[in-house]
């Protein structure tokens, strides 16, 4: 996904075999960009979102263990470096 300007964008509870990249995404929402819960097979890439990709909603401050960071099974390149489990 590359060039989008809405207002929310997420990336959640999803299964992807391949590459994920996100670039030049930028909401209205201050923290519209959320990326959790995801699978990712290869490279999670992410560059020039605004604002930065993060969990948004699904954590408030208390990660639910119902509700876990993704995995990516390569890199994760870029903004979304919070996407895994600490």
């Amino acid at each position: 996904m590359s060039g989008l300007s809405t207002t929310w964008f997420g990336v959640i509870r999803s299964t992807i075999d391949g590459n994920v990249a996100l670039s030049d995404i930028n909401l209205g929402d201050p923290d519209g960009n959320e990326i959790v819960h995801d699978t990712i097979g290869k490279n999670l890439i992410c560059t020039n979102m605004f604002p930065a990709p993060q969990i948004g909603d699904a954590d408030d401050g208390i990660p639910d263990p119902s509700y876990p960071f993704s995995t990516v099974g390569r890199n994760v390149i870029g903004q979304c470096g919070f996407v895994l489990a600490p």
